[in-house]
């Protein structure tokens, strides 16, 4: 009976011709009743996995027992009493079976003894008992022949666990010539760092048989593997593809296969059927090559926008590789704007700045292409924080705003005292004029013509933050009123008056002036001078005619005023 106690619907003994073969079949029938011990008080039997069937004219349990601290185990026997844990089970070697059948039943309850589903527990029963050659009352089971019709109670599954069972027994049978232990190797192929390269794996037995349809599992340490597992095909191999990192490069492979060694156990204290346990064996194997990378070395060179008040130094900047892991390197930047020099693999990387100098915010992530032998020198330029100029022009005495007038702002550019660079120029209005977008630092607004009626102020510096809006104030004082004064032109008439002229007289000879002796002799010195006495007083009787005209129009002219 296969692993369950004799069915009541068992056959009846078949009737013996002579009393004599009647009373030997009775006696050996007895005998082997007489010789089985009761078994233990509370034994209980334990089915696990599987299904109350028939097969081949045999009723019974196909599938897995639960064996207490055993745990799930099937019988290989047929024909005695089913498997309890109470029966206190010790290991077997199972001397009675070839070393082959052994090693093949080993494999099948190795290889699918572990979490089956009741079609996988009921099938590897069977070929368990096809493999130890039970007889079933229809015949030798072989699950090969066996016919569909002959099983019954599956649930339906009937074709199912047949066709299971057989899978299971051809692959048992392939592999009973397996000799332990098992041999893994690893290859993996050197290629420079960030090549493709093939880790090549292969399974056989002491004896050099290839095992085919393993599963392999690997990782990796300094290499990026395409895939964590695979199985070996029918020569044993297995690959996987991995991409070399830079030094060293360590695999790492495993795989768990069936023992060879059948774990069978049997009962101390009752006949009972023996059974066996799955069991596996890990296969382990390791290699390694280190991948040389030449190297290139990068310096970030670290500039803002407004230098000349916010200094770049302070700054930190972080290396990642392009793929965007983490940080590979880190750069400080000095007060000169420049960091430490960096070695690196080559390959192409992301500069990321993660601390920007005070004032400034962060640049955006630079791609770098590290050259082998070569020094690479990144420029990064930050921009400072804006800031705002709010410019009222206001009336000094009022406080009124003031339209019109022409504002110019100028920015120390260089901070060096002196506003060079300009930056808008435009006319005021009643609102305040709001300058945005303004680099922090040091400008000046100067009025360039004032609003009319008004004096230009003198030039206004101011200091713009970043983020911040500075306030403007521009005073104009209004001109004093002009005093308005009148000139008083008085206007003088001459009237020319013609002085008689006496009528002609006779032409008076002049007598003729005597000759003057040429050693000028007293006669002639007092001719001369008499007549320049005569000539004065003529003009002298002029002048005095003259001026009592003039006293005469004189008086005229104020009347007349």
């Amino acid at each position: 009976m296969p692993c369950a106690p004799r069915s009541s619907t068992a056959p009846p003994t078949r009737a013996v011709r002579s009393s004599a073969l009647g009373l030997l079949a009775a006696a050996v029938f007895l005998g082997a009743v007489a010789v089985r011990a009761p078994a233990p008080a509370g034994a209980a039997v334990v089915h696990q996995r599987g299904f109350r069937a028939t097969v081949a004219g045999f009723t019974s349990w196909y599938g897995s027992y639960g064996m207490g601290a055993l745990g799930e185990a099937w019988c290989i026997d047929h024909g005695s009493h089913a498997p309890d844990a109470a029966f206190g089970y010790a290991p077997t070697d199972v001397a009675d079976q070839a070393p082959p059948l052994r090693v093949a039943m080993a494999w099948a309850i190795g290889r699918y003894g572990w979490s089956p589903d009741d079609v996988d527990a009921a099938a590897l029963m069977l070929v368990l008992h096809d493999v130890m050659a039970a007889r079933y009352p229809q015949g030798m089971l072989d699950v090969d022949t066996l016919p569909v019709t002959a099983m019954a109670g599956f649930g339906g599954a009937e074709a199912d666990v047949l066709t299971r069972a057989r899978g299971i027994k051809a692959d048992a049978l392939a592999h009973q010539d397996l000799v332990s232990p098992y041999r893994l190797t690893a290859e993996a192929q050197p290629v420079p760092a960030g090549a493709q390269g093939t880790l090549t794996m292969r399974i056989t037995d002491d004896a050099g048989i290839a095992v085919g349809d393993i599963a392999l599992n690997a990782t990796a340490a300094g290499a990026t593997l395409d895939g964590p597992s695979t199985a070996t095909d029918g020569s044993g191999i297995a690959t996987i593809a991995f991409t070399a990192g830079p030094g060293l490069n360590r695999f790492d492979v495993s795989a768990a296969l069936p023992d060879l060694v059948l774990h069978a156990f049997a009962s101390t204290t009752t006949p009972a059927q023996r059974v066996a346990v799955p069991a596996t064996v890990a296969a382990t194997a390791t290699t390694s090559f280190t991948a040389e990378v030449p190297t290139g070395r990068v310096v970030v060179h670290k500039t803002g926008d407004a230098e000349p008040y916010l200094p770049v130094g302070s700054a930190q900047f972080e290396l990642r590789p392009a793929t965007g892991a983490g940080a590979v390197a880190t750069f400080d930047i000095g007060g000169d704007g420049r960091s430490q020099a960096v070695e690196r693999p080559a390959g192409r990387y992301e500069l990321a700045e993660v601390r920007p100098p005070p004032g400034y915010g962060s640049a955006a992530p630079v791609a770098v292409d590290v050259v082998a032998g070569e020094t690479v020198t990144v420029d990064v330029t930050d921009h400072a924080r804006r800031g705002r100029a709010r410019i009222r022009k206001l009336d000094a005495a009022t406080g009124a705003p003031l339209a019109g007038a022409e504002l110019a702002i100028a920015y120390d550019a260089d901070n060096d005292g002196t506003y060079e660079t300009a930056v808008v120029h435009q006319a005021s209005g009643v609102r305040p004029l709001v300058v945005r977008d303004l680099l922090p630092g040091d400008y000046v607004v100067t009025e360039a013509k004032p609003p009319a009626g008004y004096d230009a102020a003198a030039p206004t510096e101011f200091t713009v933050t970043g983020g911040e809006t500075v306030d403007v104030r521009i005073e104009d004082r209004p001109r004093p009123p002009t005093s308005t004064s009148t000139t008083m032109t008085t206007s003088t008439t001459t009237t020319t008056t013609p002085i008689p002229v006496a009528p002609p007289g006779p032409v008076a000879t002049a007598p003729p002036i005597p000759q003057l002796p040429r050693t000028g002799g007293p006669v002639g010195a007092l001719a001369m001078i008499g007549t320049g006495l005569t000539l004065i007083g003529v003009g002298l009787r002029g002048l005095a005619s003259g001026l009592r005209r003039r006293n005469v129009d004189g008086r005229s002219h104020e009347e007349n005023g």
